[in-house]
């Protein structure tokens, strides 16, 4: 069934004696109209919503991106004009914090290039059988110098294998982001357990969870975590930077994939990220 929507206007009709004769409707079918109406306005809308992200996309560069430049141009000066007056550990101290500063600002270099190029439609599901255990496995052994250097005991448990399909590159995106934040977001000594919901039907869905003891987030900003325009950002347990736009790519990701991505956490008690 279908419906239209119609504007109506009357009119009374009199005699010459100035008698009611008859009513005259006029219907126009303005179904058109608000259908325009209602396509303009989501345009602006859309339209509104790129521009508040385009203004939080340049922010991350303008301050985001360019204070860990600062200090680490500051750090790298000061190591070339000193340099005959370090001592090795003073030398292998600085070199530490470059390398961890370096990594960061990889990664936030890397999610603001993948995150352009999924807004310009650039970035397609290469939907294949994929072992998510292995791939897994990849990415928790680039972040073990990284859980090791906060004492953080990373667990795994999971299967010898385990099949989904999945996009290699994108899986392994959001495996990378929610690892570095629950490092990130973990006081030293803490734990992150990441494991396979083997209770779920195969033939349907897989769940991975990453489940760490950091600082938890407060209920009332969990749904802010995956907007770009959300104003919740924080530093890590070290002071580590974070603007939060890894987590959107991670929903964005997700998506792209048939999949979805959810939190439960406490504050005070630690965070669980779920893919599925």
């Amino acid at each position: 069934t279908s419906c239209f929507f119609s504007e109506i206007n009357a009119a009374l009709l009199k005699d010459s004696d100035n008698l009611p004769l008859r009513l005259l409707f006029i219907a126009k079918d303005i179904t058109l109209q608000l259908n325009y109406q209602e396509a303009l306005k989501r345009k602006n809308d859309e339209l509104e919503e790129a521009l508040l992200e385009k203004d939080r996309f340049f922010s991350i560069i303008a301050h985001d991106l360019k204070s860990p430049f600062n200090g680490f141009l500051g750090l790298t000066h000061l190591m070339a004009e000193k340099i005959s007056v370090l001592s090795p550990d003073q030398i292998g101290k600085m070199a530490d914090v470059l390398k961890n500063s370096a990594g960061n600002l990889y990664q936030l270099l890397d999610n603001l290039l993948e995150w352009s190029r999924a807004k310009q439609g650039l970035v397609k599901a290469n939907l294949m059988p994929a072992d998510i255990v292995f791939m897994t496995k990849e990415v928790v052994a680039i972040h073990l110098t990284q859980a090791k250097n906060k004492s953080i005991d990373l667990v795994l448990n999971l299967p010898d294998e385990s099949f989904a399909m999945a996009d290699a590159h994108m899986f392994k995106t959001i495996i990378r982001n929610i690892i570095s934040n629950a490092i990130k977001f973990t006081p030293a000594g803490g734990k992150i357990e990441i494991s396979i919901d083997m209770s779920a039907s195969y033939e349907e869905s897989l769940s991975l969870s990453v489940k760490d003891t950091g600082l938890g987030i407060p209920e009332e900003n969990i749904a802010d975590l995956f907007s770009l325009n959300s104003q919740f950002r924080r530093k890590g347990t070290e002071q580590e930077p974070s603007t939060g736009l890894g987590l959107i790519l991670c929903k964005e990701f997700a998506e792209k994939q048939g999949g979805s991505i959810s939190v439960t956490s406490q504050v005070g008690t630690g965070s669980t990220f779920t893919l599925t």
